[in-house]
Parts: structure tokens; C-alpha cells; sequence
């Protein structure tokens, strides 16, 4: 691919569980988003200083408590808009031929993984493409963890707060939404991204 986003990766990395490295690349990537993004660079420097303020294990336990034990805000973004329902599990399928074909691993993760999203979010070539991922699948999955987070001082809620406009502008995206009937986010390969 012809343009990987490195900024949406660092973002990516920041959503995963955390390792010790987590809390230097929220530093480090605060300074890239100052000027265009500037709440989401404070919430970045905010979580990159909490997650040098706690032990590693108390990292891992909230993060572990906010996105894995607690459904309603889990980063598996599929989730929140079918549920356990056939269409996800055909979300799912066709999320992961989409990913081979652009080229993004996701590792353990099932494939609509916030993170995973937004690494083939910074791959995909067609215009189109980006912002059918975005206006079908990312952007009404995290308006509602965000609704589920609205109370949370957890820094990660906050960055997940200020994140939308960000993904839309560093996917090249001006601000009108592709028109279509939520929530049938591509269940067909007739209706796959063109990566």
C-alpha cells in the first residue's frame, strides 16, 4: 500500500492492551497531533502520564476491566452494532479478507477490533472505501462506547472522546458521510473495500 498512516498506527497501538512501552509512545505521539487535534493530543499526553504514574499491572487491570469485562465498551466495534447476530459473523469474514488484502495483521484479535479497524482505515487506497469503514462500521461503533464511557475519567475514555474527527482527517475525509442504510456494513464481498 501506498500510504500507510503512521499516526493512526501510534493511535492503534495506544487502544491495545498496554505493554511498557504504551505510556512513551502516547508522549510521543501527543506532539503530531497538537496543532490539528489538539484535545485528543492532551487526552494522548494525559493517558501517556497516567501510564507512567502506575505499575504496569494496574495498566493491564484497567484496561482489562474498561474494554474486556465490560461488553458494553469493548473496542470489538462489530459487537455494538449486531451483537452476536449472524450479520457479525459475516462483518467478521468479510473484515478478515478485507485485512489480507490490505495487508494488516490483527494478531489475536477478531477483526473489528478498534485498533485493527484503524490500521486498515490507514491502508485502504479508494476514498470510498475509507469512508464506508468509517461511517458504517468505526464511527457508530465508537459513538456508542463513547455513550457507555461519557461518565468515565479513565484516559483512555477520554481519548476514545476526541478520536472521531481525528480518524476522519488523518483518513483524508472531509466532514459529509457516505449516504447508506445503517448498520449493513459490508456483508457481502460484492460490497468489500476495493483496497
Amino acid at each position: 500500500m501506498s500510504h500507510p498512516n503512521d499516526t493512526l498506527g501510534c493511535l492503534a497501538r495506544l487502544l491495545e492492551y498496554p505493554d511498557a512501552s504504551t505510556g512513551a509512545l502516547a508522549l510521543a505521539v501527543a506532539p503530531r497531533l497538537a496543532e490539528a487535534h489538539p484535545e485528543l493530543s492532551t487526552a494522548t499526553l494525559e493517558l501517556g502520564a497516567w501510564l507512567g504514574s502506575v505499575t504496569r499491572g494496574q495498566a493491564e487491570e484497567a484496561y482489562t476491566v474498561m474494554f474486556d469485562l465490560t461488553p458494553v465498551s469493548s473496542l470489538h466495534l462489530g459487537y455494538h452494532l449486531f451483537g452476536e447476530d449472524y450479520n457479525r459473523g459475516e462483518l467478521l469474514a468479510n473484515l478478515v479478507f478485507e485485512l489480507r488484502r490490505a495487508g494488516v495483521e490483527r494478531g489475536t484479535e477478531l477483526p473489528d477490533f478498534l485498533p485493527t479497524l484503524m490500521r486498515l482505515l490507514a491502508r485502504l487506497d479508494e476514498e470510498e472505501d475509507r469512508r464506508l469503514l468509517l461511517d458504517h462500521l468505526i464511527t457508530p461503533g465508537m459513538e456508542k462506547v463513547n455513550t457507555e464511557l461519557a461518565k468515565s475519567e479513565s484516559p483512555w475514555a477520554v481519548v476514545l472522546r476526541f478520536l472521531g474527527p481525528a480518524l476522519r482527517a488523518e483518513a483524508r475525509l472531509s466532514a459529509t458521510p457516505v449516504a447508506m442504510s445503517a448498520p449493513t456494513v459490508v456483508t457481502s464481498h460484492e460490497e468489500s473495500f476495493h483496497a
